[in-house]
């Protein structure tokens, strides 16, 4: 299987319309995809809707120590399930982030806007090396707690057929 353009489905944003490209969950979509030299990065494992072109996106992740090591081990947990009840249609996508913090923050954004059935927590905090605390403590900056997480919400979403133009 080749990548494909999707578009994500954003559960509390039905109007908000962002494409992108989707590779196949399986160790050949992983192992072709996924550079080797990405340590840091973040990645969503979700449904694809070939009739809409729509990505339901089930999980989201990060890397701190490289992200072709890291997807491949959701293959044998609870996303099997993914597979086994949705053949040939569970996708991942991903991208890269400069360091810890930054890929960090870019799962808390997806946590919040995808609200992930596969996840029940907040993305937990990267462990902070000397030189992150050095970094703060002389630039003055506190990091802020984020806030709890909001209601899970566990309502369907029926995709628009506008949606459907973007990818032809």
């Amino acid at each position: 299987m080749e990548a494909l353009k999707a578009i994500y489905v954003y559960p509390l944003f039905p109007d908000k319309i962002v494409e992108t490209t989707i590779y196949p969950l399986t160790k050949e979509g992983i192992d072709s995809n996924i550079p080797d030299d990405i340590i840091h990065g973040n990645y969503r494992i979700g449904i694809f809707e070939p009739e809409t072109g729509d990505l339901y996106v089930k999980y989201i992740g990060r890397a701190d120590n490289g992200l072709k090591n890291r997807v491949p081990d959701h293959l044998p947990d609870f996303i099997a399930e993914l597979i086994k009840n949705h053949p040939g249609r569970v996708y991942f996508s991903f991208n890269s982030e400069l360091d810890e913090l930054s890929s960090y923050h870019h799962e808390c954004r997806d946590y919040h806007d995808f609200v992930p059935d596969f996840n029940d927590y907040h993305p937990a905090k990267p462990e902070y090396t000397p030189t992150h605390h050095a970094k703060f403590a002389e630039n003055k900056q506190h990091v802020h707690p984020l806030p709890s997480p909001p209601h899970r919400l566990t309502t369907s979403y029926v995709p628009t057929s506008r949606r459907s133009h973007l990818l032809m």
